[in-house]
């Protein structure tokens, strides 16, 4: 995915160190680190009921 920093515009590296999945009560957000700015992002928010849902889908495959 084509992923920007919010503060700065700078794309941000598809890597596994560099994004990371945060899970909150009602969402799931995918959180990303600019190496130019150096500062965390929140990239995408997921309602968990959606989430829910396409793991249901995944298992039942």
């Amino acid at each position: 995915m084509d992923f920007r920093c919010k503060f700065c515009g700078f794309q941000i590296v598809d890597r596994e160190d560099r994004i990371r999945i945060k899970t909150k009560e009602d969402s799931v957000y995918i959180i990303g680190y600019c190496d130019n700015c150096l500062n965390w992002n929140i990239l995408k928010t997921i309602p968990i009921s959606r989430m829910k849902e396409h793991i249901k889908l995944n298992i039942e495959k």
